[in-house]
């Protein structure tokens, strides 16, 4: 993890991206190591409280409470290290997902291949719910969903970035609700990285075609409950 202000415009950056790359060097040694990582940022005091040590007031923090604190969550997903001894740089890979109860969750809601529901917020604090196709996984964007440019929920995520996602397995009865910071995309690089082919049934020309949008799912958290399971608990009370 690593300590920041929350109005610094890095926190602002990874609230738009949370794709973040740290570099190490060690001049002595002729080092290098590169990590790729997924970053996210946490406010709440509890988390704030358990890693604040004094020296943190001579960055112009006063104590986990002071509101300018953010905590940035660094998950690795790839390592690179270059040296001088090597012919070939070591690169080790890290499947985040197996390490995150939060992203377990939300992988096995995407396993189910479901519509989901998404919840977000218009300007007037009004909520809107709507049935969104199933949820991805990109090895570098992490969680995504497929949308259109100009849509209502587009628009309401540009203006906050905090959506809901809701799932049912009608078969098991599983329910699944996943809070999340939803980032919109629409570079190139991300709409052709993303394309289906059954995207074309949805009115996009092609990989290209910037009427498409991707939006990444940032997990912050989950619930899983098994409804059976639930009421049965209830009734053996």
């Amino acid at each position: 993890y690593a300590i920041a202000s929350s109005r610094s415009r890095k926190i602002k950056q990874i609230h738009s991206n949370a794709n973040v790359a740290i570099l190490f060097i060690n001049k002595e040694k002729w080092e290098q190591i590169v990590i790729d990582v997924v970053a996210r940022v946490r406010t709440n005091f509890e988390l704030k409280k358990k890693v604040w040590n004094d020296e943190l007031k001579a960055v112009g923090l006063s104590g986990p409470e002071d509101d300018k604190m953010a905590v940035i969550l660094l998950t690795p997903r790839k390592l690179i290290h270059h040296s001088l001894t090597q012919i070939h740089p070591e690169v080790l890979l890290n499947e985040p997902v197996q390490y995150d109860k939060d992203l377990q969750i939300a992988n096995d809601l995407r396993k189910l291949n479901i519509p989901i529901n998404l919840t977000t917020m218009d300007e007037y604090g009004i909520l809107h719910s709507r049935i969104m196709g199933q949820l991805f996984f990109h090895q570098t964007l992490g969680f995504w969903l497929h949308s259109q440019k100009g849509s209502g929920k587009v628009l309401q995520l540009q203006n906050n970035i905090n959506g809901v996602l809701t799932g049912y397995n009608d078969e098991t009865q599983d329910s699944y609700i996943i809070e999340s910071e939803i980032i919109v995309h629409n570079d190139l690089p991300f709409l052709l990285s993303t394309w289906c082919p059954q995207f074309g049934s949805d009115k996009c020309k092609g990989p290209d075609d910037t009427s498409r949008v991707v939006l990444q799912v940032n997990v912050m958290k989950t619930e899983h409950l098994n409804i059976k399971e639930f009421y049965s608990s209830l009734i053996k009370k």
